[in-house]
């Protein structure tokens, strides 16, 4: 039987502190916003335990889909760092078996003091949601010079309907201050529904800005073109990022919660989906979507690829491996 070895995949856009929340907080519409209001009524009474016990179940899940690098964002806001806290003592305790990036998920443009509290707590990434706030254009500002401040990357939701174009905004702050760090805008969605004119320009403008682009196709999937018909994938615009040479990922996003209530961690699967979604069932498509789980994920993540060969996938390759969610074992849980 033909085999991969390699070191394994990277999930580069996740939530582990709301994975497995679906039964106790429900979403009957299905909608993003319902999914926003239901969270953020449910987060009052989540305990430490509860984060923890959640947060492993789902860091188990993503070792046995053979996952060994993670980065998840992480809510923070006025009702304190409790969600902080418990990730960073989940990345401790599994620090030998995953390599775990946490990515401050709060509002930089009017709570930018918690977003510089998170940064000294241990978060990684400075992450925000422009598209929801008053002010999205000033969350792009804040985040890049709180981002600069800590020399710290920055990890954007981007765009998460089929309306708002702060993709550009984030682009064009980037090229005019030239920001050497490094960029990863998650979602995008919007560009999806743009004219051809509209996006080949912001393409091009993500790709001189060297901005890392994570199409997250299960919970767009899901999320995106409720009530309307022909309902539209909702999905950014992949192929077209590839052809500008962008650096584009698929990862899982969310996994049995409000956003997304079904899921499982299987970064093959979120490929095998992203390619079926986006057209990108040709064997140059299928074999890009391999690297968008492990190779191209790493270099948004700021990686070097791992030196041990710990995850066997039984595939002839890459593209094999995709077309089929290949089987896989683990031959060691440890980086």
């Amino acid at each position: 039987m033909n085999e991969i070895v390699f070191g394994g995949f990277t999930e580069s856009h996740c939530h582990l502190d709301k994975t497995l929340s679906i039964k106790a907080v429900g979403n009957p519409s299905g909608t993003l916003m319902e999914a926003i209001h239901k969270w953020v009524a449910f987060k009052p009474s989540i305990t430490k335990a509860d984060y923890l016990k959640r947060g492993s179940l789902a860091l188990e899940m993503a070792l046995a889909a053979g996952t060994t690098r993670l980065r998840t964002h992480v809510d923070i806001d006025e009702s304190g760092f409790l969600a902080l806290e418990a990730m960073l003592e989940l990345r401790e305790t599994f620090k030998q078996q995953i390599e775990i990036q946490l990515v401050a998920l709060g509002n930089p443009s009017q709570e930018s003091h918690l977003m510089r509290q998170a940064m000294r707590l241990g978060a990684d990434v400075v992450g925000g949601c422009p598209a929801i706030r008053p002010n999205g254009a000033l969350e792009v500002k804040n985040a890049l010079e709180i981002a600069v401040e800590f020399n710290k990357p920055v990890d954007l939701h981007m765009d998460e309907n089929d309306q708002t174009n702060f993709l550009e905004t984030l682009a064009d702050m980037v090229l005019e201050t030239g920001f050497k760090l490094p960029v990863v805008a998650g979602h995008c969605c919007s560009l999806d529904f743009m004219s051809e004119t509209d996006a080949a320009r912001v393409i091009e403008k993500v790709a001189a800005a060297k901005i890392s682009i994570v199409s997250l196709p299960a919970c767009n999937l899901n999320l995106q073109g409720r009530g309307m018909h022909p309902m539209p994938r909702g999905i950014t615009r992949v192929a077209e990022l590839l052809e500008a040479g962008v650096n584009v990922c698929f990862g899982s996003d969310n996994v049995q919660d409000p956003f997304h209530p079904v899921g499982n961690y299987d970064l093959l699967y979120a490929a095998h989906l992203g390619a079926t979604a986006t057209h990108l069932t040709h064997e140059a498509g299928l074999e890009a979507a391999f690297a968008m789980i492990t190779i191209n994920a790493d270099n948004a993540l700021g990686l070097k690829p791992l030196d041990r060969k710990n995850i066997v996938l039984e595939a002839e390759n890459a593209v094999d491996a995709v077309r089929s969610i290949a089987r896989r074992r683990i031959l060691e849980r440890s980086i």
